[in-house]
């Protein structure tokens, strides 16, 4: 979501994992900042109080935020087709439609966020072996409260707890799974085959009913809590 920014390792989360064995979290984050030009980095210092200056985004990533400068960029990168204006002698105009090679199939990104979103807070698959986190799918009692007994604002450490057990993608699945897979519309793409369309259809629907049949649910709900977002 271009209203919540995540850092480049939370990011990095979300690469299938079929492509994290050929793209390192190092290589995935200088990648990313060839792309400066239209992306802003902000370091992140709440948490850090020891730490102000971390080094550059590819050294540390996890410390990083990243966003588009301008919401435009994403509204032109939906653009499948760029309509060019050429102006020709005696004042004539003409217009040449080229392909835009900065492209992406929304509905295709959606779908792939709503699964990333699924596999993170289910099995945490997207984000297993990454050096700061050795599990950061929903679990019970996530953040190792002694007792349930007391409120949020009673847990003197809770913001520590928090930093320590909940990882910025697994925020952001709490937060946005319902956003992209309303976004995933599969019936709606024309790019892929009927029987590709099928299998993440039935992919989707298994990973959703998995996530609202079963104690998951639960779990979703204290993540919220913690992080202050029963509200969003």
């Amino acid at each position: 979501s271009s209203k919540t920014p995540l850092p480049i390792s939370g990011l990095y989360a979300f690469v299938p994992p079929s492509l994290k064995g050929g793209l390192p979290l190092k290589e995935f984050a200088r990648v990313v900042m060839r792309l400066n030009p239209v992306l802003k980095f902000t370091l992140i210092t709440k948490g850090y109080p020891n730490d102000p200056s971390p080094g550059d985004p590819v050294s540390a990533p996890h410390r990083y935020l990243v966003q588009a400068y301008h919401a435009t960029f994403l509204e032109f990168s939906a653009k499948r087709d760029l309509q060019l204006e050429q102006e020709q002698t005696m004042g004539s105009v003409t217009v040449e439609s080229k392909p835009n090679g900065f492209w992406t199939d929304l509905v295709s990104l959606h779908r792939n966020m709503a699964m990333g979103c699924f596999e993170i807070m289910l099995e945490g698959t997207r984000s297993l072996g990454r050096d700061d986190v050795t599990h950061s799918g929903l679990r019970f009692n996530i953040c190792g409260l002694e007792t349930s007994h007391k409120l949020n604002k009673e847990v003197a450490d809770l913001e520590e707890r928090v930093a320590s057990n909940i990882p910025a993608e697994l925020v952001y699945s709490a937060l946005y799974w319902v956003h992209h897979l309303l976004r995933s519309s599969i019936k709606d793409e024309t790019l892929r085959s009927e029987a590709d369309r099928k299998w993440d259809s039935a992919k989707l629907s298994a990973m959703l009913s998995k996530f609202l049949e079963t104690e998951y649910s639960l779990f979703w709900l204290e993540v919220l809590s913690l992080t202050g977002n029963v509200d969003h």
